[in-house]
Parts: structure tokens; C-alpha cells; sequence
């Protein structure tokens, strides 16, 4: 449930932000299969990638993902 919520989010921003799945993992140094992932709800980015991540969206991640995946013991 955590990793569609945090997919979701993720996918959302994105778009917000005019990004394409390949540019998003571009900027965070991951493949697009990576992203597609995560907005999939089948892995979740690394816990540590969140600042870097927060950066591109404008500390928006702080404001909608609240449950980390790694709390569920879920990695990437």
C-alpha cells in the first residue's frame, strides 16, 4: 500500500513538473525503469535519494510522502 501511495506521489510531481520519466531519472542519476517502478508501486526509491529527489520537486515530497518504504521493510 505504501509504494502506491509514494508511486502515486511520485508520478504526480513528475508530471507537475512537465518532467518525463526519463528526464526524472536523469536528474536523480537512476534508469527510467527505475522510475517506472516506483510510480508503479513495484519497488520504492532508495530512503537516502529522498533529499535529492525533495530538491527537484521543490521540498513537495516532504508535504505528501510521509511513510517512507524502508519503515516497512520494502527496499528498492
Amino acid at each position: 500500500m505504501e509504494q502506491n501511495i509514494i508511486g502515486t506521489t511520485i508520478a504526480a510531481l513528475r508530471r507537475e513538473k512537465g518532467l518525463t520519466q526519463d528526464a526524472l531519472a536523469a536528474q536523480l542519476g537512476v534508469s527510467a525503469q527505475a522510475v517506472s517502478k516506483w510510480e508503479n508501486g513495484l519497488s520504492c526509491p532508495d530512503i537516502l535519494m529522498l533529499p535529492k529527489y525533495s530538491a527537484i520537486s521543490r521540498g513537495a515530497t516532504r508535504k505528501r510522502c510521509c511513510t517512507p518504504c524502508s519503515s516497512s521493510g520494502i527496499s528498492s
